[in-house]
């Protein structure tokens, strides 16, 4: 797989930001690959598991990429900048036929399908790496299913 292609994956799966994805450091996974620690705003740190998409992909990635990064920078930069990470995700959506898609929807559809389909707006918002569950909110919706499932919560025999 390219790199550019990596790179939508990374946000699709984890729901990492540009930034994150362009730091990705080999040596915070764990050894199976099944656990990340990244460091996000603030500098704080978390530790997210790894999709399984993307356990495999990495394994197989590691074997060419030489050095601490997924991403390895050119001249003085250990690793790629962000602008390079929003230009691969569009060149990736535009050969896709999706038209121009940043980093950051990537995360936003992550977090969306995620809340759709567990339900689970605590778990989400700590899988976005949120202090405020009313921050995840803005990335969710409420699905006529979902209303279904309230609604039909209302027994009272």
């Amino acid at each position: 797989m390219l790199l550019s292609g990596l790179v939508s994956l990374l946000g699709l799966y984890m729901a990492l930001r540009a930034g994150e994805i362009a730091s990705f450091h080999f040596d915070r996974l764990t050894a199976d690959r099944e656990w990340y620690t990244v460091t996000g705003k603030g500098s704080r740190t978390h530790t997210l598991p790894v999709h399984p998409v993307l356990v495999d992909e990495l394994g197989v990635v590691k074997r060419f990429v030489h050095g601490e990064y997924l991403f390895p920078g050119g001249r003085s930069r250990e690793y790629v900048s962000t602008q390079t990470i929003w230009n691969w995700t569009r060149e990736v959506s535009r050969e896709a036929g999706i038209g121009d898609v940043h980093p950051h929807q990537l995360r936003h559809t992550a977090l969306t399908t995620a809340n759709d389909n567990t339900g689970d707006l605590r778990g989400v918002a700590q899988f976005a790496r949120h202090q405020r569950v009313e921050t995840t909110m803005t990335y969710t919706r409420t699905t006529d299913d979902q209303l279904r499932r309230v609604m039909n919560a209302i027994d009272y025999s």
